[in-house]
């Protein structure tokens, strides 16, 4: 995995095009394929406190064309500067306004977030949020598109407030928010399509949305 060398603001992508394209298909791999961990193919300086995922992921997607919103913990003068240099994104005052968000302390409420709506539905916020680790395990349980039955994770640490947000969330479908999880090197995603489910349930007791 390469490492980028520092420059005067960071480092950007020493090879712009070919280490974007990697990473937008290892989003677009992971979105397809939700709650299933990817490492990201390189490795930028991050600049606190983002890590090395959430920067990989926002040098690839944010540009002069996408406002972002950050939350009290990434909205940092070196995160800006850098953002500034490397995305030329503008920064969003209120999260509703955000194309995407970066989160990198608690998690505030979904419904802070632009959902789109019936008729733009892919008008709303992705939100890009640091999580303590994404690790294997079976403590979360996911049905839905893109899944074969069921996909598990380890508990990225997301509050119980969150799940019953995001069930909530479900019952506006097509509306709502994608997340991107992201820690240290790694990624995993949750379109709004998909949505946690008990342990113990089973495929048969289960409808996948259309």
């Amino acid at each position: 995995m390469p490492v980028f060398e520092i420059g005067p603001m960071g480092a950007g992508f020493s090879d712009p095009v070919q280490h974007s394209q990697a990473i937008f298909r290892c989003v677009l791999e992971s979105m397809a394929r939700p709650g299933v961990r990817k490492d990201i193919p390189a490795m930028p300086y991050a600049p606190p406190p983002l890590n090395a995922a959430s920067t990989a992921v926002a040098l690839t997607l944010l540009d002069d064309s996408t406002p972002v919103w950050l939350d009290g913990a990434a909205d940092t003068s070196k995160v800006r500067e850098f953002l500034a240099f490397h995305c030329g994104c503008p920064i969003a005052d209120r999260s509703g306004e955000a194309t995407f968000a970066i989160v990198a302390g608690p998690m505030p409420s979904l419904d802070r977030f632009d959902f789109g709506s019936d008729e733009f539905p892919e008008n709303s916020t992705t939100v890009i949020v640091q999580v303590a680790a994404l690790e294997t395990g079976s403590d979360i349980c996911f049905a839905g598109p893109g899944i074969e039955d069921f996909a598990f994770m380890g508990d990225p640490g997301l509050t119980d407030g969150f799940w019953r947000e995001w069930s909530d969330m479900g019952a506006l479908y097509p509306c709502g928010v994608d997340l991107i999880l992201t820690a240290q090197h790694r990624i995993a995603c949750m379109p709004r399509s998909v949505r946690r489910i008990e342990a113990g349930r089973t495929a048969a007791t289960e409808r996948k949305p259309d």
